[in-house]
């Protein structure tokens, strides 16, 4: 069976046309990007650092099932991929998540952020997402395509 593979494409914004692939069995941090000393730890090109344990617990419960009924995201997409540095004031240093779990099913789950998540004009805390379906954070809109 083929796994479906997602972008997450820059539509609204000061990175307005940026496209991010989403791998299967993988998430991506969204976050304002900084410079200096100001810089967060949590954010990283890399990939595969630690979020701070309240992000943590966040995660475990709304996707890896934790305390919650039911995760939303059915498989394990615990790798972490690059971060997405956005240059958006609105954007909290760690915003939300975006997840694609091995099975091609994603979601995003908002990380305590100031300003919260929107999913198609709907403020969200997590949300299944679907081919279309329109992200905001801040001022930064972000559309989920299938590719």
């Amino acid at each position: 069976m083929l796994k479906q593979t997602y972008w997450l494409e820059i539509v609204e914004g000061p990175n307005t046309g940026v496209r991010l692939a989403l791998e299967p069995g993988s998430y991506r941090v969204l976050g304002r990007a900084s410079s200096g000393s100001d810089s967060t730890i949590q954010l990283t090109r890399e990939g595969d650092r630690h979020l701070d344990f309240e992000r943590q617990q966040i995660v475990n419960r709304v996707v890896f099932g934790g305390n919650a009924p039911a995760p939303r995201v059915r498989g394990t997409a615990r790798r972490r991929a690059a971060d997405v540095d956005l240059q958006d004031d609105g954007v909290s240093r760690t915003h939300a998540m975006v997840f694609l779990d091995e099975h091609g099913n994603a979601s995003v789950v908002d990380l305590m952020s100031t300003n919260g998540t929107q999913v198609n004009d709907a403020h969200v805390e997590d949300c299944d997402l679907n081919p279309g379906d329109v992200i905001r954070v801040g001022g930064t809109v972000l559309r989920l395509v299938a590719g």
